[in-house]
């Protein structure tokens, strides 16, 4: 720290020298290049994108940088961290308005995800994130719009005023469109309060986190035992590392915990005592070229990416045990061959899942593929099935993950959006259902008219009518080159050839000016499907590990 003094001592002392004899008009000059206001929005953005203190302002390091750059500077600049708090409200009042009038003119409804996050030092933190089409430069746009402390119960009707308050300081009340949630038990009645307020169809409006869905099936094949038990054996499960960190159970208790779900326990296990020795850690890592890394019950495919890891470093997982066999009780974990031709074959399964994951998780991703990629892990299961016909543990728990699966596939027929997204997708329309559902074929025809009754919303009242006043020859006109009747509009699109866009998504195909002129208003319809966001937001997580004490 000497060091350091003395060295921005010499910085400013240097400085001084070289303006003996300054020059007041370069003075002058220099003063009139500082624009305070520029420089307070370029501190806002440094403090707040980088989690820095307010008293930065005060830094003698800051200062230093600042003379360096134009030694009028630090004069002018806010130098006090009592200042800071008024310079973030005034710029969070600047950008909320800039963002209320961005909202208040999207081309769609304003689509919602909302989640509850509990930061390190145990706050309860409501993420609020719009999801909405920009109208000035017609891209998918999200917004972080608030970050709320939850205090007491988080009950639905709690969670739902906090959020009427929210939408209702930025003008939304008339705006508000579906909402992507995880299955969280105080969701519903949340969406409930909401829907009463905002009058909308709450099964119609909510929709669930497509990577929530994928993660619960998982859960349930790798801890399931059976349909009805899967849910407190996952409750189990989650509840053993937060007993072990709370000091509740001891860490041996919880290996043999562990052990009890076969090889997949035992890895864990391992896993964790390398880990908790630095001196493992290192040995292990320069042995594997790299450190396996642990199952995280708030990280999805952690898992599968630990046996991904562990397969690939078999014969280094071996070898290290061998060299440890005698520590602790760690030859209770030893891999066997038949251990790891288990999570071998778990891998084997769990690798779609991961894909699927992966793959829509950006926010470009829509809810056709949501739809697309459940059609295809139905055949993943079927196959699996056969696959491990003589396996009985294999089979177990492939039925436990499908009837969790199946019970959030159903679901999907709450809400016409995802047939909507089939439908309206250029490249699949009404042919895919044909091809896609030709084993369940009577499902066809209520996802249509569910799809077709929402149209209704959008479809004009009245049919075009011809003006009195034209001529017999220019009515004869209108009527041959106007486009088809708007009514049409819906099958004719969805009947129409599937046409396709290659790596460019549905929602940039629609936001097409060609698009607009000729499907008038099944546009409205379609740009609101596809900018549906099909993931629950993580936005506010990052915020929320860093809350203030």
């Amino acid at each position: 720290m000497i060091g350091q003094q003395n060295a921005i001592d010499r910085l400013f002392e240097q400085q001084a020298a070289r303006q003996e004899g300054h020059d007041i008009e370069q003075e002058h000059h220099l003063l009139a290049a500082v624009d305070d206001e520029l420089y307070n929005q370029a501190l806002v953005n440094l403090l707040t994108a980088h989690s820095l203190p307010h008293s930065l302002v005060e830094w003698p390091e800051w200062y230093a940088m600042l003379h360096t750059v134009n030694y009028m500077a630090p004069g002018v600049v806010t130098q006090s961290r009592g200042q800071v708090p008024k310079l973030l409200e005034a710029s969070f009042i600047t950008h909320r308005e800039k963002l209320r009038s961005k909202l208040k003119s999207s081309l769609t409804q304003v689509h919602f995800s909302i989640d509850i996050w509990s930061s390190p030092n145990h706050h309860s933190l409501l993420g609020i994130v719009a999801h909405f089409i920009d109208r000035e430069c017609r891209q998918l746009r999200k917004a972080l719009l608030a970050l709320r402390e939850l205090e007491g119960a988080h009950s639905g009707e709690a969670i739902a005023e906090t959020f009427l308050t929210v939408i209702d300081s930025y003008g939304l009340h008339g705006q508000v469109g579906y909402f992507t949630l995880d299955n969280a038990y105080n969701n519903d009645t949340m969406l409930q309060a909401i829907a009463k307020a905002c009058d909308f169809d709450t099964a119609h409006r909510r929709l669930r986190c497509n990577g929530h869905i994928i993660n619960l099936a998982v859960q349930a094949f790798l801890f399931g035992r059976n349909k009805d038990a899967s849910d407190e054996a996952l409750r189990q499960v989650s509840q053993l590392p937060k007993d072990e960190q709370e000091g509740v159970a001891d860490r041996r208790d919880t290996a043999t915990a562990r052990r009890r779900h076969g090889a997949l326990g035992m890895l864990h296990n391992l896993v964790v005592w390398v880990r908790s020795s630095g001196q493992r850690y290192q040995a292990f890592s320069k042995a594997a070229g790299r450190m396996i890394p642990q199952d995280n019950s708030t990280r999805w495919n952690s898992w599968y990416l630990m046996i991904h890891v562990a397969i690939k470093a078999r014969k280094e997982v071996n070898s290290f045990i061998d060299d440890h066999y005698t520590e602790g009780d760690i030859s209770l974990d030893y891999l066997h061959p038949e251990h790891w031709q288990e999570l071998q074959e778990i891998h084997d399964f769990l690798q779609p899942f991961h894909e699927i994951t992966k793959d829509t998780q950006w926010d470009n991703s829509s809810l056709d593929e949501v739809i697309c990629s459940m059609d295809f892990l139905i055949t993943h299961y079927k196959a699996s099935t056969e696959k491990f016909r003589h396996s009985l543990t294999m089979t177990d728990r492939i039925m436990t993950s499908w009837y969790k699966f199946d019970d959030y596939y159903r679901r999907t027929d709450d809400s016409p959006v995802y047939a909507a997204a089939i439908l309206l997708h250029p490249s699949l329309r009404r042919a895919h259902l044909h091809e896609a559902w030709k084993d369940q074929s009577q499902y066809i025809g209520p996802a249509v008219e569910a799809v077709r009754k929402l149209w209704e919303d959008y479809k004009p009242r009245q049919v075009p009518t011809i003006n009195e006043d034209l001529s017999a020859y220019e009515a004869y006109k209108q009527r041959i080159y106007q486009p088809p009747s708007s009514h049409d509009e819906f099958n004719r699109f969805i009947d129409g050839p599937t046409l396709p866009i290659g790596s460019s998504s549905a929602l940039s195909w629609w936001l097409e000016p060609t698009q607009a002129t000729s499907f008038p208003n099944l546009y409205r319809l379609a740009v609101n499907i596809f900018s549906i966001h099909i993931q629950n937001s993580q936005e506010g997580y990052g915020y929320g590990c860093r809350f203030p004490e």
